[in-house]
């Protein structure tokens, strides 16, 4: 299993800049968040209507461009298998695509809590694997592990100090309510 950079990545599509703010930390390590307007189109795509992986972002913005729309912001959102596809959960536009990935195992997939990043009806949101229930979502990825889970880092040996993991992470969450996770 292995983290497929580019090969799915969760799309905000606007014509105004202001849609997606990002601001870095100071210092070391260094941290990137990107708050989307509330009301801004956040979508996960993973291939064209013909049914080819964009596999980059390169390929994502151009096809894009060809349906003259424009790629804002993009990041990787998901695990694959060495064929790209998907790990785990992936739901596009209501449609699954993979289903839920409850199993155990090794490897970074498997640290626990690994969650589900979903969109629907209620908006946007996280949730555990564990927490997350069959439901329709209009888009839904499955990752892991959970960087935070109820505001606290996992305890997971891969996130204490003592680790010699040095992976560069990326993550996503819901609505915030005006805390600011960067210092």
């Amino acid at each position: 299993m292995a983290a497929a950079t580019f090969a799915l990545a969760a799309s905000l599509l606007t014509r105004t800049a202001s849609a997606v703010d990002c601001v870095t930390s100071q210092g070391k390590p260094t941290f990137t968040t990107c708050r989307v307007a509330r009301g801004e189109s956040l979508r996960v795509f993973y291939a064209d209507a013909q049914g080819v992986r964009y596999a980059t972002f390169e390929r994502l913005q151009k096809s894009l461009a060809r349906q003259q729309r424009r790629l804002v912001f993009a990041m990787n959102a998901g695990m694959f298998h060495p064929d790209m596809k998907p790990v785990g959960l992936l739901v596009i536009d209501g449609h699954e695509i993979s289903a839920i990935n409850r199993a155990t195992g090794s490897g970074n997939f498997y640290l626990q809590p690994n969650g589900v990043f979903l969109i629907d009806k209620k908006g946007s949101r996280v949730l555990a694997t564990d927490e997350y229930r069959e439901s329709t979502p209009a888009f839904a990825t499955q990752s892991g592990p959970m960087l935070l889970h109820h505001g606290q880092i996992p305890d997971t040996a891969a996130f204490r100090e003592s680790s010699n993991s040095r992976r560069i992470r990326n993550g996503v969450c819901g609505p915030t309510r005006a805390r600011n996770w960067v210092r």
